[in-house]
C-alpha cells in the first residue's frame, strides 16, 4: 500500500515537473522571440537613428552620441516592444537606457542631466554653453525614455521582470536623480504669484522661459509621481508640477477655441511655438492630465487639439502657422505624429496627412531635413523624432 502511494506521489510530482518545464519553456520562447514584420518606413528610421550615434545640424563633420536621439529611440522601441514583444526592440531599449545611465553626468559637474555633445549659444547672446550642458528639454525626454524602459520591464513576463529588476530600479533611480538635480539647484524661477517656470538649461544665462521645455518638464514631474517612489519626494514633484502647470494655463493664448503658446516670450519678436515645440508643449500638458495632475480639469484637450490643427494647412504640416510659407523640419513631422497618435488616435485624417508628409521625405539613407532633395538625411536627432512618431502611428491602441 505504501509503495503504491509512493509511486502515485512520484508520478504526480513527475507530471508537475513536466508541466512546470513546459511553462518555463513557453516563457523563454516568449521572452526571446522575434517579430520580424516591421514596416519598412519604421525600419529605415530605426537604422538611420543608429542608436543615437551620428551627425547633427550643429555638428555636421563629426559623428557623436546624441542623448536626445537615444531617448527618443528608447520611447519608440519601448512602444514597439510592448505591442510585439520583439526581442530586438527590447535589446534596443536596454542598450540606450544603459547608455543614458552610464553617461548621466558626462561632464562630471555633479549635475545629473543630458544635453548636446557640442557647445551651443541658445539665445544668440554670446553666452555659449559648453558641451554636455544639461538642457531641460533633453533631460525631460531622457527621463521619459527611462520611465518607458521601466514600463517595458513591468509589462514583460515573469522571467524578464526577474532578470531586469535591478536595471528597472536603476532607471527609476537615475530618473529621480535628474529631476532632483534641477530642483535642488533651483533651475527654475518662482513668480510673484507662486507659479514657476523651468529654465532652458542649467546655465544662469539660460534662466529664461522657453515654453515647450518647461511644459515637458512639468509633464514628466507629474508622470514620475505615479511610480513607486518616496512619498515625500512624490509630493515635491506634484507640487512643482502644479505650480508649473498653473503658469502654463495663465500664459496660454486662446484664439477661436484653440490654445497655443509663445515659444520664447522675451524674444524681440515673439512668435508661436514651431511645430515640434508645439507638439512638445502639448505633450507636457496632456502627460500631466493623463497622470492625474491636480489641475487636470482645467486642461481642455479639444482646445489643445484645435491649437495643433492650426499647424495643418492644405495637406501639409506648417513650421509656424503665422508664417505658412516656412517649411517644417523633419522633427516637426515626427513629434507631431507622435502626439496625434498618442493623445488623439481618432484623428485618422490628420495622422495620415502627417504620415504622408513623412513618406514624401524618405530616402534610403534617412529622411530629408526639408522638402528639398538636396537637404541632409543623416541627422540622428531628427530621424529619431520620425522614429518615435512612426512607432506610435503603427503600434497603438485606439
Amino acid at each position: 500500500m505504501v509503495k503504491k502511494e509512493t509511486k502515485k506521489i512520484f508520478i504526480i510530482m513527475r507530471f508537475g515537473l513536466i508541466v512546470i518545464a513546459i511553462i518555463i519553456l513557453i516563457l523563454i520562447v516568449e521572452t526571446y522571440k522575434n517579430t520580424n514584420v516591421i514596416p519598412q518606413d519604421y525600419l529605415t528610421a530605426l537604422n538611420v537613428s543608429n542608436n543615437g550615434y551620428g551627425y547633427d545640424i550643429y555638428d555636421q563633420k563629426v559623428k557623436r552620441y546624441q542623448p536626445m536621439a537615444q531617448t527618443l529611440i528608447i520611447s519608440a522601441e519601448a512602444n514597439r516592444y510592448i505591442y510585439t514583444k520583439d526581442k530586438a526592440a527590447f535589446k534596443s531599449v536596454i542598450q540606450n537606457a544603459d547608455w543614458l545611465v552610464k553617461n548621466k553626468d558626462i561632464n562630471n559637474n555633479n549635475i545629473i542631466g543630458w544635453g548636446l555633445p557640442t557647445s551651443f549659444d541658445a539665445f544668440g547672446d554670446n553666452s555659449e554653453n559648453p558641451p554636455n550642458t544639461e538642457y531641460t528639454i533633453t533631460t525631460a525626454l531622457a527621463v521619459k525614455g527611462l520611465l518607458d524602459a521601466v514600463d517595458v520591464v513591468d509589462k514583460s513576463n515573469i522571467i524578464i521582470k526577474f532578470l531586469y529588476k535591478s536595471k528597472k530600479e536603476t532607471y527609476l533611480k537615475v530618473s529621480q536623480e535628474a529631476l532632483d538635480s534641477f530642483i535642488e539647484n533651483k533651475f527654475y524661477t518662482q513668480n510673484p504669484d507662486g507659479t514657476i517656470f523651468f529654465w532652458y538649461s542649467s546655465q544662469k544665462s539660460d534662466a529664461q522661459l522657453v515654453t515647450n521645455c518647461h511644459a515637458m518638464f512639468v509633464g514628466i514631474l507629474q508622470r514620475i509621481s505615479n511610480y513607486f517612489i518616496d512619498k515625500e519626494k512624490k509630493t515635491i514633484y506634484q507640487d512643482l508640477a502644479d505650480k508649473g502647470m498653473k503658469y502654463l494655463l495663465e500664459t496660454k493664448i486662446e484664439k477661436e477655441g484653440a490654445w497655443y503658446w509663445i515659444y520664447y516670450p522675451r524674444a524681440k519678436e515673439p512668435h508661436e511655438d514651431h511645430g515640434v515645440h508645439a507638439a512638445y508643449t502639448s505633450d507636457g500638458l496632456l502627460m500631466y492630465k493623463k497622470n492625474d495632475g491636480r489641475l487636470s480639469s482645467k486642461i481642455d484637450e479639444q482646445k489643445i487639439l484645435n491649437g495643433l490643427k492650426l499647424y495643418i494647412k492644405d495637406g501639409r504640416i506648417l513650421e509656424m502657422f503665422s508664417v505658412p510659407e516656412r517649411v517644417p523640419r523633419s522633427w516637426d513631422l515626427g513629434y507631431f505624429l507622435y502626439v496625434m497618435s498618442e493623445y488623439f488616435p481618432q484623428e485618422e485624417a490628420i495622422k495620415n496627412i502627417i504620415y504622408n508628409n513623412i513618406l514624401s521625405r524618405q530616402e534610403t539613407d534617412g529622411f530629408r531635413l526639408y522638402d528639398d532633395k538636396n537637404t541632409p538625411t543623416d541627422f540622428v536627432r531628427y530621424n529619431a523624432h520620425i522614429l518615435l512618431g512612426l512607432s506610435k502611428y503603427f503600434w497603438n491602441e485606439e
